[in-house]
């Protein structure tokens, strides 16, 4: 959840000011409920026109409201007949820098709606983890919002593109094991290479044995497995949506050595 408001920031700071930067800090986690307070802090190149404003706050407000209006989006989206009306939150997120005093640009840039779409399943995500007993709450000075966590359903990046091609089957990789699931049906986190992939793991026998103290993986270890894919791509041949499920797991691989003497 924190790490998608981080990318948040990112997008809208993006669109008013190429020369700004967002550092998403977490501040303090509070025991009993989980209570967690971040701040963003700017930094920017000086701009004389900007001396005598109060230009942070002015941009700090902009980014509060902007994860508001994407929270909400999420909250109503289930009730939308239509997906694409992500473009309409984008030019929402784009008329809120309209009040923000900018350093290098007379208008704020357009949001590309598929770049919302990474950080808005990431909130999406944190919803499915729950359980019933649990809540997500967002505070501010001007507004509370408690999360339906119901309205917790995926974006696919085919809702907004025609689709041309479609490319799907089963091949073996090895997956570098980020963030496992140890206790719902949510996606794992994995590296190849130097991308990021989110799966889910489909090998019921040996997710049962990984939970149960079975198979044993130390940080950075790897699977070799076999993954299904299914690859979906734009007219001008950019890869639009991407799913993967791992079916099978034939062997954990450790990490190197040298790793764990790093960690260590």
């Amino acid at each position: 959840m924190l790490d998608s408001f981080s990318r948040m920031d990112e997008i809208l700071i993006s669109a008013i000011d190429e020369h700004a930067e967002p550092r998403f800090v977490l501040e303090e986690i509070e025991a009993a409920s989980i209570t967690s307070w971040v701040k963003t802090k700017l930094a920017a190149v000086e701009d004389d026109a900007l001396k005598s404003l109060d230009w942070k706050k002015q941009v700090g407000a902009y980014l509060v409201k902007g994860k508001y209006l994407a929270l909400d989006y999420l909250e109503k989206r289930k009730q939308a007949e239509d997906a694409a009306s992500l473009d309409k939150l984008a030019n929402q997120l784009r008329q809120l820098g309209f009040n923000v005093p900018l350093h290098s640009t007379l208008f704020p840039e357009n949001i590309n709606p598929i770049e919302l779409v990474g950080p808005l399943n990431q909130i999406q995500t944190a919803k499915q983890i729950l359980g019933q007993n649990e809540s997500i709450t967002v505070k501010s000075k001007e507004e509370t919002l408690e999360l339906d966590l119901d309205a917790n359903s995926l974006i696919g990046n085919s809702e907004m593109i025609e689709i041309s091609k479609v490319t799907e089957g089963t091949m073996s990789m090895m997956l570098v094991v980020k963030k496992p699931d140890y206790l719902g049906n949510s996606m794992w986190e994995f590296r190849h290479g130097a991308n990021a992939i989110w799966a889910h793991v489909l090998d019921v026998q040996w997710v049962a044995d990984f939970r149960t103290g079975k198979v044993i993986l130390q940080p950075g270890s790897a699977l070799h497995c076999d993954v299904k894919y299914k690859f979906q791509y734009a007219e001008d041949g950019k890869l639009v949506d991407s799913k993967h499920d791992i079916v099978r797991v034939r062997e954990v691989k450790p990490p190197p050595s040298s790793d764990i003497k790093q960690l260590l």
